[in-house]
């Protein structure tokens, strides 16, 4: 069931500085993606957001460096949370270049908190909350910039598509 649109519209992504600071396994990277992400997880349970398989596979691919000692630093627990919701709308060498292309212009903490202010307001304006309003594009770097907030929008859009969806094939309690 996706979330009550109040949830989705006072949605909060954890900012660089609220990721954990210990490098951690990869179940508990699964587990941190499952609670702040859950709110976006597919309808059917055996569609998982991210499992042990996708995180070996970004590393095979290189998307993500190999972890040390099993464990993961906190640039890869934000590219995973990213990776989460990004890969249902975008293909894994689009996402390769993009990150590549981003990191030229910022430096990852940089990158992802304006990932996570870019998706909030995206999913606040595509719910219905005209109100609210995007942030000036970066002066130093206005295209790597707009890339996020590009790739932001078409997230929500999927996101919302998907509740509308999912709310349209609801059983109506009303009828019998």
């Amino acid at each position: 069931m996706i979330a009550d649109k109040n949830q989705i519209l006072t949605y909060h992504l954890p900012r660089w500085k609220e990721l954990p600071e210990l490098d951690l396994y990869m179940d508990q990277i699964i587990s941190i993606i499952d609670k702040y992400l859950s709110i976006f997880a597919p309808e059917d349970p055996e569609d998982k957001l991210m499992t042990p398989t996708m995180i070996n596979n970004y590393v095979k691919q290189r998307m993500v460096s190999a972890p040390v000692a099993k464990k993961y630093d906190r640039p890869k627990v934000a590219f995973f949370l990213i990776l989460a919701l990004l890969k249902r709308v975008m293909s894994i060498s689009e996402l390769a270049q993009l990150k590549d292309y981003i990191l030229t212009a910022y430096s990852f903490d940089q990158a992802y908190d304006t990932f996570c202010e870019e998706i909030e307001t995206a999913i606040q304006y595509v719910f219905g909350d005209h109100s609210v309003e995007s942030a000036p594009l970066s002066p130093e770097n206005p295209d790597q910039h707009s890339a996020i907030r590009a790739a932001s929008v078409a997230f929500a859009n999927k996101f919302y598509i998907q509740a509308l969806l999912t709310k349209t094939t609801e059983p109506d309690s009303n009828k019998e």
